[in-house]
């Protein structure tokens, strides 16, 4: 009896299903489309029985096209994008919409609602967003969930289960709520490589302490394409199936295009990591499997064993690229909704005015596609499209002119990630492209001309389907190990080549692209100076009592504690970057230290170790310790203008007065001063702040906090309080520090104390 697979992969606007026989050759699809509600700016929501029923459409369409029956179909697998779906403890939906309906219970991937708690994880500098390019995206799953229990509190009751995409649909057809490698790695900063992949003391910073036991999340991933047992009479019904055929572990949809295309070169890692897979349609991904791991600026991973096992993944990308084009059909006036005919129309137009114009055709036209933000390499959610070159043509050929730059853009976006890779130790010569662009002539023209790789398609141009494929064929045991799997279930290919006369033209592109994202910088620079003095306007006036941190605001004792620190580590064989050092510790309690310095560099401070760094930094107070420039001119100012002050530190009460008698700042603050240790939480815990307020009698709305760490002005944000990111001392001056303040959004940034002077003026 035949063989069949059927690989599944949901996509943010469809269900695809493709029906595979066990070489890889694909002798049936169906689609059938999945519904979308967009209720306010940056909110796109699932109904995930919506996508189930989608989903089995499709797969009873595919396997009457194949012309078999369900019983000749062995193994599924799925392949999603990571939307995130919420389900109750009896399995039934929970609403994550504010319109409180409960069928809408999937929050899309593209959704930016939580733009806030994705600065706040950010804003925490913990290791895991050394997976995430240091930047927390929006995309992501905790950032989601945050939204979820701060916005929608009885929804966060009644969850009992939280699955990314694809695991929803294996736990729909399986019954197993086995999570995939793939998906809990690169979206929910899960670490397999790690004896503890979850990181507590992040989900506790950011206030989901609870996510593991709400979601029903396991504290171990399984490897993509694990089998997970048969359908169970349900789904096997749903689907049009058996109970006979076995479900494999999924993958996020990317990397199943990954699996297909970068699959079949696994056995040579040398040939491998000169290749990246472009898996470009509605957004970008490109990706890169390496024996090492490899992080570049922006990149989200690496990774291990979410695609291949052993090999790492790390993934760069643009949140909107197909979908970018589409926009611009439907923005100028000439366009209308992108059917194929329109795009068709459009790209034959392009290539008579190509041909008229030469090289020159709308060259003063450019455009920087970051219309729904930057992943990589800039890792900026919150960038904008830029257009210039304008004039009043509104014609066809205006459209068309716009379009052909607008695929330049996305062009120059892959080469200028490419760069980002290369800059990081690889080099790519040949792109592996799937999806909606490798049915665009023009995307494949410019990708290969404009980045000076070998642009690979597949005859079948199917990627993600059989990536998935693979899956359900490693689930049923057809071919061996996953690498062997790629390999017997590989298809040919075309190549096509970079012309290397467009070289020299397109590096002047490259050139102007980059000058306009300095240019966009240097504006968002001066709105951000604009809204700043009008935050300071209705935020610090009238405030009745100033809050001061102590080290690294009142006494420059940062540099002097990250240097005793930083001794102690390297003593025991481990290098120290003080960048990443600064992150770890500021703000933060002597255990929190400890513990964070046990985790990150292996190095174990017990009791003995701790109170002998404590001699050491204290005798270096004693003769080193300064206060920050301008402190005291800035309390007799306050004294004059009865406005009350204190001081609200982490620091333990002994260091608070050896720092404070080093620098002469005793008097000012006796019987103001407020450890962490006289309240159960520290930072970013609101307590210290509220405690201080309470004691002194002022509400938090009349308080203001100065604070140097992303922790303490997390704290002060919690409180209630306007709050100072304070970047004066010595320990701030290298630019990804001050990047972490700021993406800790306090109400102002100032450098120095005269700064602060004006602000409260």
């Amino acid at each position: 009896m035949a063989r069949h697979l059927c690989a599944v992969d949901v996509g943010t606007s469809s269900a695809r299903v493709g029906v595979f026989d066990e070489h890889g050759r694909m002798t049936a699809s169906a689609e059938h489309p999945v519904q979308i509600q967009r209720p306010a700016p940056d909110h796109a929501e699932h109904d995930s029985e919506d996508v189930w029923s989608a989903v089995c459409t499709a797969t009873r369409a595919a396997v009457m096209a194949a012309g078999i029956s369900g019983d000749d179909v062995v193994a599924i697998a799925f392949d999603a994008t990571c939307s995130l779906v919420a389900r109750d403890a009896d399995g039934r939906p929970v609403s994550v919409s504010i319109t409180g309906q409960s069928r809408w219970d999937t929050i899309v991937w593209l959704d930016h609602r939580a733009m806030a708690e994705a600065e706040l994880c950010t804003s925490t500098g913990h290791a895991v967003l050394d997976r995430v390019g240091g930047v927390m995206s929006p995309e992501m799953q905790t950032p989601k969930a945050m939204w979820l229990k701060r916005h929608l509190p009885q929804s966060w009751s009644r969850i009992h289960h939280l699955f990314d995409l694809a695991d929803f649909l294996t736990w729909k057809a399986s019954g197993s709520t086995a999570r995939s490698q793939c998906t809990l790695a690169c979206k929910w900063t899960h670490r397999p490589e790690e004896p503890e992949p979850w990181a507590p003391d992040y989900l506790a910073a950011i206030g989901l302490d609870d996510l593991l036991e709400r979601g029903a999340i396991p504290a171990r991933a399984v490897p993509p394409g694990t089998d997970l047992g048969p359908l169970t009479e349900k789904a096997a019904d749903d689907l049009g199936l058996t109970t006979a055929c076995r479900v494999g572990a999924g993958l996020v949809d990317a990397y199943a295009g990954a699996l297909a295309l970068l699959g079949p070169h696994g056995r040579d890692a040398r040939d491998l990591e000169r290749r990246a897979a472009l898996i470009a349609g509605t957004s970008s991904c490109l990706m890169i499997l390496t024996r090492e791991p490899v992080a570049f600026a922006g990149s989200w991973g690496p990774y291990l064993g979410v695609t291949l096992p052993q090999l790492w993944a790390t993934e760069g990308g643009q949140s909107a690229s197909g979908a970018l084009l589409d926009h611009v059909l439907r923005l100028h006036g000439a366009g209308g909704e992108p059917t194929p005919d329109l795009v068709g129309r459009v790209i034959h137009r392009i290539g008579e005015l190509r041909a008229r114009d030469g090289a020159g055709f709308a060259e003063r036209l450019h455009v920087l596609p970051d219309f729904h933000g930057n992943r990589s390499p800039l890792a900026d959610p919150r960038a904008l499209g830029v257009v210039s070159g304008l004039d009043v043509d509104a014609s066809f050929d205006g459209l068309c002119a716009l379009y052909w730059r607008t695929a330049v853009a996305l062009a120059l976006g892959i080469r200028h990630i490419l760069d980002a890779v290369r800059d990081a130790g690889r080099t790519i010569e040949e792109l592996h492209l799937t999806g909606g662009h490798a049915r665009n002539p023009l995307l494949v023209e410019l990708y290969a001309d404009v980045t000076g790789c070998r642009v690979v398609t597949t005859l079948e141009d199917n990627a993600m389907l059989r990536g998935t494929a693979m899956l359900a064929a490693h689930a049923v045991g057809l071919h061996g190990d996953l690498v062997d799997t790629a390999v017997a279930m590989d298809v040919g290919r075309t190549v096509r080549l970079p012309d290397p006369e467009a070289a020299g033209h397109w590096d002047v592109d490259h050139r102007v692209f980059l000058a306009m994202q300095a240019h966009r910088r240097e504006i968002d620079r001066l709105i951000e100076q604009r809204r700043s003095c009008d935050r300071a306007e209705r935020r610090f006036a009238g405030r009745r009592l100033i809050i001061f941190d102590c080290d690294g605001v009142v006494v420059d004792s940062e540099p002097i504690a990250l240097g005793v620190l930083k001794a102690h580590i390297e003593a025991s064989g481990v290098p120290v970057d003080e960048v990443d050092l600064a992150a770890r510790t500021l703000g933060r309690t002597a255990a929190e230290v400890r513990a964070g310095i046990g985790e990150a560099y292996g190095v174990r401070i017990d009791e003995a170790d701790a109170a002998r760094l404590e001699e050491r930094l204290f005798a270096r107070f004693r003769t080193e310790l300064a206060p920050i420039a301008g402190v005291a001119r800035l309390l007799d100012r306050l004294a004059t203008e009865g406005i009350a002050w204190c001081l609200a530190s982490s620091s333990s009460p002994r260091r608070l007065d050896v720092a404070l008698g080093a620098t002469g700042l005793a008097e000012r603050f006796a019987g103001r001063v407020f450890s962490a240790a006289m309240v159960d939480r520290g930072k970013p815990a609101p307590d210290l702040f509220l405690l201080a307020a309470r004691t002194l009698g002022v509400a938090p709305a009349d308080c203001l906090v100065i604070e140097d760490s992303a922790v303490g002005i997390e704290a002060a944000r919690r409180a209630g309080m306007a709050v100072i990111g304070f970047l004066g001392g010595g320990h701030t001056a290298g630019a990804g520090y001050q990047d972490r303040i700021r993406a800790a959004r306090p109400d102002a940034v100032c450098t120095n104390f005269d700064e602060v002077t004006t602000l409260l003026r």
